[in-house]
């Protein structure tokens, strides 16, 4: 499922490293994140636009189809759109669907707080550690998050994709059904 990844934070020696550039870095991977958990919210927004859309679509053709459509050209017609649409709703819902998602907040994986005992104490050493070992989760983070985005947005991507192609494939399958229909 997810390969846990250094992010080459064992390949920086962070007691060297500079305090305040090494904030500067956590406030860029911060924000990057943050950037990924938007990108989340609005893909979210845009499904459930088109999925609100698509419901009443739905209903108001099936509708339709059962009040009003006599010949079978029109009814034809109806099915094939309420069906495209249908499967375009069921994309624009698995976009939807909850994922693994990681929230801001990350600490180190101990939790044990006598191990944070030489930061309580002062020493700016283990701070810049601690620096490196949150924009070692947000890059942990960051790269769950793009992977779920990216996932979200070719479920989106499939339901407009089916939206586009309902009409033109209506009436091919009402041409379809004519020329079979003509066979016979």
């Amino acid at each position: 499922m997810f390969e846990e990844h250094d992010y080459g934070y064992a390949n920086i020696k962070w007691e060297e490293m500079n305090e305040t550039n090494v904030k500067l870095v956590e406030a860029e991977y911060r924000e990057r994140f943050e950037g990924t958990i938007r990108g989340s919210d609005d893909i979210d927004k845009k499904a459930q636009y088109v999925l609100s859309g698509l419901i009443g679509l739905i209903t108001a053709i099936i509708g339709v189809s059962f009040t009003q459509a006599k010949d079978l050209q029109y009814l034809v017609r109806l099915y094939t759109l309420a069906t495209s649409f249908i499967l375009a709703a069921v994309c624009s819902a698995i976009s939807l669907r909850p994922r693994v998602f990681v929230h801001p907040g990350s600490t180190p994986h101990d939790l044990n707080v006598g191990s944070w005992e030489p930061l309580l104490a002062g020493n700016e050493k283990t701070a810049i550690r601690l620096c490196g070992v949150r924009i070692k989760e947000y890059a942990r983070g960051i790269a769950r998050n793009e992977r779920s985005n990216a996932q979200k947005s070719r479920w989106l991507q499939a339901a407009i994709f089916v939206i586009a192609t309902a009409t033109p494939l209506a009436l091919l399958a009402t041409i379809a059904v004519f020329a079979l229909a003509g066979r016979t």
